[in-house]
C-alpha cells in the first residue's frame, strides 16, 4: 500500500479546538465576493495570462460527493453570514467568470458565492450546493495505487476570520492581489511536515469578505514537480470570481 499525501490547512487554529492533522488515506486530497477576480501579482514566476483566448464559460454537473466530515463542515461559512445574492447576480456569475482559457470548465460554488474554472483534466468533488471542496489534476486522479509523477491536489474552505491564526492572517495583512472588490494574497511554501510526506511546494490563496476568509491550498509532489503545474494553479486562482 502506498503512502498517500497528508492534507491539512496551513496553521489554521479554530477557537476552542486544537489543530487537527488529517490522516493519511487512499485519496490524497489537500487539496474572491462581488466583482471579477483580477490577479495583480500572483507569484514570483506567474506569467501574464491576459492574452490567452477565452471560451464562453459553461457550467457542468458536479460530481457526486461523499458526505463532509464534521471537520470539513467547520471549514464552511456559518449559515446567514453571506447575504443571499439576487437571481440576476447569480445568473450572471458563470458567464462573467474571468480569465477562462479555451477548454476549461467553469464551476459555481453557491455557498462560497464565487465561480472558478479548472482545466479539462482536473476534477472536483464540490457538492451542488457548494461549500468545502477539493480539486485534483489528472495525475492525482490516476493515483489510486501508486502516486503518479506530477500529481497535484488541493482544498478550498471558507471560515470566520476570528478563527484564523498564523501564516494565513499574516499574508492577508500584506495583500498582493485582488479577488473582485476584495484584496487578498497568493503565496508559496510547504511546511517541513508536508515535505516529509513528499510535497515539494504548496500554492496558497486567501481573501476576506467581511467576517469571512476564503482560503485554498494546492500541493505538488516532489516527483514530477514542474513550474508549468505551478503556473496552472495560479491561473486557476485567477479565475475565482466572487458574486
Amino acid at each position: 500500500m502506498k503512502r498517500m499525501l497528508r492534507p491539512k490547512i496551513l496553521s489554521i487554529v479554530f477557537i476552542g479546538a486544537a489543530a487537527v492533522a488529517v490522516g493519511v488515506g487512499m485519496a490524497w486530497a489537500l487539496a474572491r465576493p462581488s466583482g471579477s477576480a483580477t490577479s495583480q501579482s500572483g507569484g514570483p514566476n506567474v506569467p501574464d495570462f491576459s492574452n490567452i483566448p477565452l471560451t464562453p464559460p459553461f457550467a457542468i454537473p458536479t460530481a457526486l460527493a461523499t458526505p463532509l466530515t464534521d471537520q470539513q463542515l467547520s471549514h464552511e461559512p456559518p449559515p446567514g453570514d453571506l447575504p443571499t445574492p439576487s437571481a440576476a447576480v447569480r445568473n450572471a456569475a458563470i458567464p462573467n467568470t474571468r480569465s477562462v482559457p479555451d477548454g476549461w470548465k467553469v464551476y459555481d460554488n453557491p455557498k462560497f458565492q464565487y465561480t472558478f474554472a479548472l482545466p479539462p483534466d482536473w476534477q472536483t468533488d464540490m457538492k451542488p450546493e457548494g461549500g468545502y471542496f477539493t480539486i485534483q489534476n489528472g495525475a492525482a486522479v490516476a493515483s489510486t495505487v501508486t502516486i503518479q509523477p506530477g500529481a497535484a491536489d488541493g482544498h478550498f474552505v471558507g471560515m470566520l476570520k476570528v478563527a484564523l491564526l498564523g501564516p494565513v492572517t499574516d499574508h492577508l495583512s500584506q495583500p498582493n492581489t485582488s479577488f473582485g472588490d476584495y484584496r487578498g494574497a497568493t503565496w508559496e511554501g510547504a511546511s517541513d511536515e508536508d515535505k516529509a510526506f513528499g510535497i515539494a511546494n504548496t500554492i496558497h490563496f486567501a481573501f476576506a469578505r467581511g467576517d469571512l476568509v476564503f482560503y485554498g491550498a494546492v500541493n505538488l509532489r516532489q516527483d514530477g514537480y514542474s513550474q508549468t503545474t505551478v503556473n496552472t494553479i495560479y491561473q486557476i486562482f485567477s479565475t475565482i470570481t466572487p458574486y
